[in-house]
């Protein structure tokens, strides 16, 4: 054979087989993306023992979280096997009651939660709060149902990368309106006491002061995000987090949990089968004691990836919409019928209270949107129960108030611009 050619068919051959071994490791991610951590490991297995030299220093990647730290991409999807296998272990029994595909930047407007139960926010919209706080938190914050305490994640990564300093801080409002030093909390390596940075998100702190549902990743996560639980002390510290296990988190990324005990509704957030812009809502009801699967049980994946579930019956359902209803009501309602607040602070509750003309003309159309949105959410809620109780001539119905729920959405936040630029000038 010709010199040339042979070099040409052994280059050949070779980049084959570096194909053939990137598919071997994508096979194994893909079944560990299936829940067959078994198989995912047999796979990994086999795509390890035949890897070469070349491959192994491929292999080798940047940890995410350490500059400079170099990670084998084949340890971490074995760590993430093993996780991944207990957790399968330990799926909680739940009951769904509704799902929601929403827009991923504003998804926490979603979580309709009785004023009693605090708030969810955007950080620039918290009255008399400190533009260097506001301009570094992270989008939702928590604010109690008093108004007087609140809770974010703050970072001093611009663009947000888990190599940037991500830390959990409150702080609480003083007599005068103005807001308080921030203290902070704690930061991802810090609360996990393994030294390693990462990424922190949305937190909700239940009533009681004590305990508190976050996101983090890093190597205690299955998949990107996932969702933490942790209590607070009587020194004010945190005691390190617990995984909350399945359905709730996945190999995707699972980043907001918010437990409503006045309407008797939990709320979780997940990218989990949608694309790049869009967030899963589920909305289940919580029970007292943790009740899991048998470990026996058929097709037990399908139960934690959710492809399969108890629906909420009925009555549970028609009691749900009728506490989260009141819930919107509750919030939507201010002194005169609405509440707009203004970034330097103030409530505004009539349209005599702008000082600007253009800002007085446009609040009738932003109440008009609200409206809309509050309506279109409730009719999609009903569409969704018959949905579920079987009536599938309901779903090109579903599909197009969905589009329009996020164009009800873009026109609020459109007119709420237009609003606040017009009183600033």
């Amino acid at each position: 054979m010709n010199h040339r050619k042979a070099c040409t068919l052994a280059a050949a051959v070779a980049v084959m087989s570096a194909v053939a071994q990137n598919s071997a490791f994508d096979a194994a991610l893909n079944a560990f993306n299936a829940y067959d951590f078994d198989t995912a490991e047999e796979l990994l297995d086999k795509y390890v023992s035949k890897r070469k030299r070349d491959q192994i220093a491929a292999d080798r990647i940047e940890d995410p979280y350490r500059t400079g730290v170099t990670i084998d991409r084949t340890d971490d999807l074995r760590r993430r096997i093993d996780l991944g296998r207990n957790m399968l272990e330990r799926v909680e029994k739940i009951v769904i009651i509704d799902t929601l595909t929403v827009d991923r930047y504003d998804f926490f407007r979603h979580f309709r939660l009785n004023p009693a139960s605090g708030s969810l926010n955007e950080a620039l919209s918290v009255q008399g709060l400190p533009s260097e706080i506001a301009e570094t938190a992270l989008d939702p914050v928590y604010i109690t149902e008093d108004g007087d305490a609140m809770m974010w994640v703050n970072t001093d990564d611009d663009d947000n990368s888990p190599a940037g300093k991500f830390t959990m801080s409150e702080t609480s409002r003083l007599a005068d309106g103005s807001w308080e030093s921030p203290r902070s909390l704690f930061d991802r390596a810090g609360i996990f006491a393994d030294d390693i940075p990462g990424q922190l998100y949305s937190p909700y702190i239940m009533p009681d002061g004590v305990t508190l549902y976050f996101a983090a990743d890093g190597p205690q996560s299955l998949g990107g995000l996932d969702i933490f639980i942790a209590r607070r002390e009587n020194s004010g510290s945190f005691l390190q987090p617990s995984n909350i296990g399945m359905p709730y988190n996945s190999p995707a990324n699972d980043f907001m949990m918010a437990i409503d005990e006045v309407t008797g509704a939990g709320w979780w957030a997940s990218d989990r089968d949608t694309d790049d812009d869009h967030v899963k809502i589920y909305v289940f009801k919580p029970s007292d004691l943790r009740v899991n699967y048998d470990v026996d049980t058929d097709n037990l994946p399908t139960y934690a990836m959710l492809r399969e579930f108890e629906n909420a019956d009925e009555a549970t359902h028609t009691a749900f919409t009728e506490a989260v209803n009141h819930a919107s009501l509750s919030n939507a309602s201010g002194h005169n019928g609405f509440q707009f607040a203004m970034p330097d602070g103030r409530i505004i509750t009539k349209a005599s209270d702008f000082r600007s003309p253009d800002a007085r003309g446009l609040i009738s159309d932003w109440n008009e949107a609200k409206r809309r949105l509050n309506d279109d959410t409730l009719l999609l809620q009903s569409l969704r129960s018959r949905r579920s109780g079987g009536d599938r001539s309901c779903d090109t119905d579903i599909i197009n108030l969905e589009r329009k729920l996020e164009a009800d959405t873009a026109t609020l936040k459109r007119l709420t611009n237009d609003i606040v630029r017009a009183e600033q000038r």
